[in-house]
């Protein structure tokens, strides 16, 4: 899957934020595990090339940025650096999940669960199984193509404490 210009600044900056947060966690040890949700993730195949440049210069240099899309390279340096990562997959195409499913089988020991339904009804099985609130984490919501993502949903999820 060719992923757009908005998802890969959206990479970007979730490789920011993860790059910080491992650093943060990993001297004194993980205060608890970070959970990674995709609620459309897809079939596991991306093509995500660099952001032009011109874009690419207005990020910032200083930040650290350890990790490049697809996900599984977050979750390759979660593994070498033991960080305890923990992901949720959804996607409510069921062919799609079947091969995510099968490419996910080298990383099973850091997925939770892949889930096959909406993701309007799928993101409160994801809170249930985070079970405590205020955890590190970031669900990876791209509605610009999911437009069918209601609002009580993402009020649901940002709320969730």
């Amino acid at each position: 899957m060719e992923v757009k210009l908005h998802t890969k600044i959206k990479h970007r900056i979730l490789g920011y934020y993860y790059g910080v947060l491992s650093h943060l966690f990993k001297p004194k040890g993980p205060l608890h595990t970070w959970y990674y949700v995709d609620l459309f993730a897809g079939d596991g195949h991306c093509v995500c090339e660099p952001i032009p440049n011109h874009l690419a210069d207005t990020m910032p240099d200083e930040i650290i940025k350890e990790w490049d899309p697809p996900f599984f390279s977050l979750i390759n340096h979660a593994k070498q650096i033991n960080f305890p990562l923990k992901c949720i997959f959804n996607d409510s195409d069921k062919e799609c999940i079947l091969r995510l499913k099968e490419k996910l089988k080298p990383y099973d020991e850091y997925v939770v669960e892949v889930g096959n339904e909406d993701a309007n009804i799928y993101y409160r099985r994801v809170l249930e199984l985070i079970k405590n609130p205020n955890r590190p984490g970031v669900f990876y919501l791209d509605p610009l193509h999911h437009d069918h993502l209601k609002f009580s949903t993402i009020r649901e999820i940002l709320t969730f404490t």
